[in-house]
């Protein structure tokens, strides 16, 4: 792998989402996010001995979202535009990156076209699938509940708000896993997440209610 592209492209988002500020995240979580699905997805790769290339796939995943920082306000990323949308300016914003970095013109297409797609459920490009399940991944567990409480501190929601509102998602997220999820490795991880998760706010509403 070209650690040294990669380094470059870390360093260049890290600064690039600290400027951003996000609800049910905090300062900076959206790059926390892409190093999780570039990590996850690597792992992915290595443990079933995946053929592809790996920089266009990692490079893919440090870039999947810098379209929203195109889209929001000057300091905080929102999501009022078309999912669509962030997937055009994406795949631009990376073409415009990774020139400045001297990357080939091969990569710079391919890493563009996954980007731009990444969010075609229809796609059968392997890369793009991978990159659609980590992403989807880091939606569950306790980084879910880290969102949920960031949210609520930052939307003045009580303890037993965020509560309720779990209790409110948790079929919808076990349905999700059954229908986004096309790799059985990463749906096996939501699937444990998921229920981390869901243990993390049943203890948390049996304190809030003195029944533990």
């Amino acid at each position: 792998m070209k650690s040294k592209l990669i380094g470059e492209v870390k360093d260049l988002i890290k600064k690039k989402y600290f400027a951003y500020f996000e609800k049910g995240g905090g300062k900076g979580y959206r790059y926390y996010h892409a190093v999780r699905v570039a990590d996850n997805a690597l792992r992915y790769v290595n443990k079933f001995n995946i053929s592809l290339d790996k920089d266009v796939l990692v490079i893919s995943c440090l870039l999947h979202d810098i379209g929203k920082t195109v889209m929001s306000s000057n300091t905080e990323i929102t999501y009022d535009s078309p999912i669509e949308e962030h997937c055009v300016k994406g795949s631009q914003q990376a073409e415009n990156i990774l020139t400045r970095l001297n990357a080939s013109s091969k990569l710079i297409n391919h890493v563009k076209e996954i980007i731009l797609n990444h969010h075609d459920l229809d796609s059968e490009l392997v890369e793009i699938k991978i990159l659609q399940n980590a992403d989807d991944l880091d939606e569950f567990g306790m980084l879910n509940v880290w969102r949920i409480l960031s949210y609520s501190f930052q939307t003045d929601r009580s303890p037993q708000d965020s509560c309720h509102y779990w209790f409110s998602v948790y079929e919808t997220m076990q349905s999700k896993i059954a229908s986004n999820f096309s790799i059985p490795f990463f749906k096996e991880m939501a699937l444990k997440r998921v229920e981390n998760c869901n243990y993390f706010f049943t203890s948390f509403s049996k304190e809030l209610n003195s029944n533990d």
